[in-house]
C-alpha cells in the first residue's frame, strides 16, 4: 500500500532525482495505463480484467471457511418466540 501524508493525500515519490507529487502520480499512472490499452486492444485488456477478478472472486469463494460465522439459535433466542411475560407488556 503506498504510503499517505496525514492529511490523506499519497506521499511523494523521487524519480529519477525528480519529486513526483501525488497528482503527477495519478497522471503518469492513468497514461502508462491508457498507452497499454491502446497497444493492447480495449475490449481485450478489459475482457481480461475481468475474467481474471472474477477467477480470484470464485477462487476465494471457493475456499472461504464459513464454519466461524455459525451461531446457535439458543444463544441469541429463536425470532418471534415471545414469552408470556412479554405478551403482558
Amino acid at each position: 500500500m503506498r504510503p499517505r501524508l496525514e492529511d490523506g493525500s499519497i506521499a511523494p515519490v523521487t524519480v529519477g532525482g525528480r519529486v513526483l507529487s501525488g497528482f503527477e502520480q495519478k497522471v503518469a499512472l492513468g497514461s502508462f495505463t491508457f498507452i497499454l490499452m491502446m497497444i493492447t486492444s480495449l475490449g481485450s485488456t478489459i475482457f481480461w480484467a475481468l475474467g481474471a477478478s472474477m477467477f480470484f472472486i470464485v477462487a476465494h469463494a471457493i475456499t472461504h471457511k464459513t464454519d466461524m460465522h455459525e451461531v446457535d439459535a439458543e444463544q441469541f433466542g429463536v425470532p418471534g418466540q415471545f414469552t408470556p411475560a412479554d405478551a403482558s407488556a
